[in-house]
C-alpha cells in the first residue's frame, strides 16, 4: 500500500484509533561481525519488540572479524541487501578500525561506509542506514596503544569510536544507534553489571541486552522501559539497562541524527498558561505533521500551541510522515490543569458500584431529569469503547460485562461535546 493511501485511511479512521494501531512492524538487516552475532543481538531485539506487541522481521550477516570493506565486496552481503526493501540496514564496523587516528579512519572505514550506504539506497531509496556505534574495549586497545596512545584507555577508545561513527552517519545522512555510549553510561552508574565477556571485548548477555534496548528505542521509537522481556537477566538488571538505553538516546537525539533524516513522532508538552499547551516534537519542519488534540480539533504545524476549554484527561496523537515513512505516537497522560487524571464535575452525579465487574448505575440530580446527555466510556488510551444518548434520566444502567480488567473513564457531555462530568472507574473482571 502506498504511503499516501495509508495516511488517508489512518486519518479517516481516527475516531477508531486504538493502542493496537500504534504497534509497529519493521524489517531490519544487521551487517557486522561477532559484536552483532554473539548472543544473537537481532534475536534479542526481536524478542523485546514482540513483548511490546511490535513486529520485527530481522536478518543478519555477521562473520567474525569482518570489516565494512570486506562486506562491500562479499556477494552474500550484497545479496542480503537486495533481498527486500528493508526499512533499516545496520552497519557495524570491525571493533578497532573506527577508533584509530582520523587519517586511518578516512582511508580504511569511511569510504566503505559510503559505498555500502549507496548500495543500500540503490536497492531502496527509503531504507534508513543505521550505524552501530560500538564500545571501547574494557581496558582500551592495547594492541594499537603503542602506535596511537589515544586508544590506550577505555574512555579514549570510546571517544574515538563516537567521533568516527558520527562522521560516517553524517556523511551518509544516516542515524546512529549509540550502544557504546549506553555502555559508558551504565558503567559510570553501576559497576556491578559486567557488560563484557572474559576477553574484555565481546558483550556479555547484559551487554547484548543493553544494545538491543538501544536499537529498540532508535528504530521503533519506543521506550524500552518496563518491557517484560529480560533475556534471562534479573528484573532489576533489565530495568536498569532499559533506563540506560532510554536515557542515552533521548538525551542527545540530534547527535544521533534522530528526527533529522527520519520522522519521529514522540513529543514534549508544557502548559504555558492556564489551559494553553505548547506541544514540541522532535522531527523538523521538513516533514509533514498531523496532530489530534483529543477534543475534536487538529493541527498540521510542527510545534503547535493549543488552548483547551476544559480541565480533564486528553489523549493527544501525533503523526509525522514524508514520502518514505510514517511514525505515530500518542500521549496517554496528558492532563490540563491538574496533576494526574483530571476528574471534573459540574453536576452532582453518582456512579456506583465502583470498583465493579458487571454494571454501573448513574444517578442524575433531579434538576437534570429532562436534559439530554451523552455518556461515553473510554479506556486509559482515550479510545471510546461505549457511548449512548440518554434522554429522560432515571438511574440508567450501563453494562461493562465485556470490559477487560483495568481502569476506564466515564464522561458525560452535552450536545456540543463539552464535558461536565468525568470519573475514573475500576473494572475488576
Amino acid at each position: 500500500m502506498k504511503l499516501k493511501y495509508f495516511f488517508v485511511i489512518l486519518l479517516t479512521g481516527f475516531g477508531f484509533f486504538n493502542a493496537h494501531a500504534l504497534h509497529k512492524k519493521i524489517s531490519v538487516l544487521f551487517i557486522g561481525n561477532s559484536y552483532t552475532s554473539v548472543n544473537d543481538l537481532p534475536g534479542i531485539f526481536d524478542s523485546i519488540a514482540t513483548a511490546n506487541g511490535d513486529t520485527v522481521l530481522a536478518d543478519q550477516y555477521a562473520p567474525g572479524g569482518y570489516t565494512l570493506q570486506m562486506h562491500a565486496a562479499d556477494p552474500v552481503t550484497l545479496a542480503k541487501i537486495h533481498q527486500r526493501a528493508w526499512d533499516y540496514v545496520v552497519l557495524q564496523e570491525q571493533s578497532q578500525l573506527p577508533s584509530l587516528d582520523p587519517a586511518n579512519v578516512n582511508t580504511t572505514t569511511v569510504p566503505y561506509a559510503l559505498l555500502l550506504d549507496s548500495i543500500i539506497h540503490a536497492n531502496n531509496s527509503c531504507t534508513k542506514t543505521v550505524f552501530y556505534l560500538t564500545w571501547g574495549r574494557k581496558y582500551g586497545d592495547q594492541s594499537n596503544c603503542p602506535v596511537y596512545p589515544a586508544v590506550c584507555t577505555y574512555s579514549g577508545m570510546q571517544q574515538r569510536l563516537k567521533e568516527s561513527y558520527k562522521l560516517m552517519a553524517d556523511s551518509c545522512h544516516g542515524i546512529i544507534a549509540p550502544v557504546g555510549e549506553a555502555f559508558r553510561r551504565s558503567m559510570s552508574v553501576s559497576s556491578t553489571i559486567d557488560l563484557y565477556q572474559s576477553d574484555s571485548s565481546h558483550p556479555s548477555i547484559a551487554g547484548t541486552y543493553l544494545a538491543a534496548c538501544v536499537f529498540y528505542e532508535v528504530m521503533l521509537h519506543q521506550n524500552p522501559g518496563s518491557n517484560p522481556y529480560m533475556a534471562g537477566l534479573p528484573s532489576a538488571t533489565g530495568y536498569f539497562l532499559q533506563s540506560c538505553a532510554r536515557g542515552i538516546v533521548t538525551d542527545s537525539l540530534n547527535v544521533w541524527n534522530l528526527g533529522i533524516y527520519e520522522p519521529r513522532a514522540d513529543f514534549r508538552w508544557s502548559e504555558i498558561a492556564s489551559g494553553i499547551v505548547q506541544f514540541t516534537g522532535y522531527s523538523n519542519s521538513s516533514f509533514s505533521h498531523y496532530w489530534n488534540f483529543g477534543d475534536t480539533t487538529f493541527s498540521t504545524l510542527p510545534n503547535p500551541m493549543h488552548p483547551y476549554m476544559h480541565s480533564r484527561y486528553w489523549p493527544v496523537y501525533h503523526i509525522v510522515y514524508n514520502s518514505c515513512a510514517i511514525d505515530s505516537f500518542h500521549l496517554t497522560t496528558n492532563v490540563i490543569g491538574a496533576a494526574g487524571i483530571a476528574e471534573i464535575s459540574s453536576i452532582d452525579l453518582l456512579v456506583f458500584p465502583n470498583p465493579t465487574s458487571d454494571f454501573i448505575r448513574l444517578v442524575f440530580p433531579s434538576t437534570w431529569k429532562n436534559e439530554s446527555v451523552y455518556v461515553v466510556i473510554e479506556n486509559i488510551a482515550g479510545c471510546v469503547l461505549s457511548e449512548a444518548k440518554i434522554e429522560n434520566q432515571d438511574s440508567p444502567v450501563l453494562s461493562i460485562k465485556d470490559f477487560n480488567r483495568g481502569i476506564y473513564f466515564i464522561r458525560v457531555t452535552n450536545g456540543r461535546g463539552s464535558s461536565f462530568f468525568s470519573k475514573k472507574i475500576i473494572v475488576m473482571n
